[in-house]
């Protein structure tokens, strides 16, 4: 039996961006991401057509990152909530939700929540670096790269 003990951890952070919420909710997905994401280049497994939508697969893989594979296991634009499900196989598992909301002036308020699990020795480092500190500066920097984003719209 593997003396192995996972790390988990859930993390969660809201950030206003200056768009109404139809617009950013679509920023979300697989498509929307590649708008505002560097790097961010999702190989479409299904459908083909990179359509958000539940049961979509798609996968990624970022410098100094190993491949990770998504699955959209909630999607409901009219609620504007997602929820995907990523693993990087003998490393994590994530969840990740994504709620937006409106806010005063026409603003979208994005709640963003990360639970990740580890696999190995290796998750548990990095689930132990997921700081809630680290955390928020990640997630603020998706407010600063939409809001660049909206400015070349």
């Amino acid at each position: 039996m593997s003396m192995f003990e996972a790390k988990h951890v859930m993390r969660s952070h809201t950030i206003e961006i200056q768009a109404r919420p139809e617009t950013v909710f679509p920023l979300f997905t697989p498509l929307g991401e590649k708008k505002w994401v560097d790097g961010w280049d999702p190989i479409l497994h299904y459908p083909r057509s990179g359509e958000a939508m539940k049961g979509a697969v798609f996968s990624t893989c970022s410098e100094g990152e190993a491949e990770t594979v998504w699955a959209i296991v909630e999607y409901d634009p009219p609620k504007r909530c997602a929820k995907y499900l990523r693993v990087t196989p003998g490393s994590r598992v994530a969840v990740v939700e994504v709620q937006c909301s409106e806010a005063a002036g026409g603003a979208t308020r994005a709640r963003v929540t990360y639970t990740f699990t580890a696999l190995s020795e290796e998750g548990n480092r990095y689930v132990s670096d997921f700081t809630e500190d680290r955390y928020r500066e990640y997630i603020d920097s998706w407010k600063e790269a939409i809001h660049r984003f909206l400015k070349r719209k």
